[in-house]
């Protein structure tokens, strides 16, 4: 995410508050991060899907899988 830009690197871990700011640890929301995201509205986060090598009731015949709603 840092390559394509939608993520930054810092040096150290920080706190951040809920509006994704910098702050003390004792206003933090969440865990400290290492690379907090400058775009968040641009990521989003998968799971594995067909993760189990019998595919009985996958309805997939070839082709690729796609996300859904």
């Amino acid at each position: 995410m840092v390559n394509i830009g939608v993520a930054i690197k810092l040096e150290e871990h920080v706190s951040m508050d809920i509006d994704a700011n910098i702050c003390l640890e004792q206003d933090t929301f969440g865990e400290k991060y290492k690379h907090p995201l400058i775009h968040p509205k641009m990521c989003f986060v998968g799971e594995t899907v067909g993760s189990t090598t019998s595919q009985k009731n996958y309805g997939l015949v070839e082709g690729p899988m796609y996300l859904g709603g």
